[in-house]
């Protein structure tokens, strides 16, 4: 652009004002995708945050275990311990 040129393009050229006309259109294009990409992520987030809130839980996991004991004499044992 030339740093002469007016807002309201009277003293501008053809060639500038046709090049002006060309970086408006250029800008409302670009705008436009990025609306439509704002718009996306969006609903890709909310998407996500859907699924996760949503979603089952996970079963509690397996425990299991191995105990000594004893009479504290002669008598001892050993149990196996678990939730499957």
């Amino acid at each position: 652009m030339s740093p002469n040129c007016c807002p309201t393009g009277v003293c501008a050229t053809q060639g500038e004002i046709t090049h002006h006309d060309q970086l408006v259109a250029d800008a409302k294009n670009h705008r436009t995708y990025a609306i439509i990409g704002l718009a996306g992520g969006g609903a890709a987030v909310a998407a996500g945050a859907i699924l996760f809130l949503t979603a089952a839980r996970a079963p509690a996991a397996a425990d299991a275990g191995v105990a000594l004991w004893g009479d504290g004499r002669q008598v001892a044992g050993l149990t196996v311990v678990g939730r499957w």
